[in-house]
């Protein structure tokens, strides 16, 4: 016999496959941006216990951040490229899966009706 109706209201869309990628690609970046923090808190802490001079803390941390732009730079493309990405491929979303089950569950409902019915006969 087929299976009986799940309840699917009120459950939560899984993310795509292409979600998950992009997802996993903006922590990278996330992580990089965290690192470049740390170093600068780093070298601040360095200045000010005198292993650094001021100067060339100031550029150290220059330096830090003028590559903290170029990853919000890499962030932008990196969006960009997985809505290309996602727009490009034809991947069933959470909405085509809810309807194909639910599609699912009144065909089994009607076979499980016919199966009754050729039993009574």
């Amino acid at each position: 016999m087929a299976k009986k109706n799940r309840d699917t209201k009120g459950a939560k869309e899984a993310p795509t496959f292409a979600e998950q990628i992009r997802r996993v690609a903006l922590a990278g970046v996330g992580a990089i941006v965290m690192a470049q923090e740390e170093m600068a808190d780093f070298v601040h802490r360095l200045v000010e216990h005198g292993e650094l001079g001021e100067q060339d803390g100031k550029r150290v941390i220059h330096d830090i951040f003028s590559r903290k732009s170029a990853v919000s730079s890499v962030e932008a493309q990196v969006n960009a490229r997985f809505s290309q990405l996602v727009k490009s491929m034809t991947l069933p979303s959470g909405r085509d899966f809810s309807s194909l089950s639910e599609r699912l569950a009144r065909l089994e409902n009607e076979l499980d009706s016919a199966l009754v019915t050729s039993h009574q006969v």
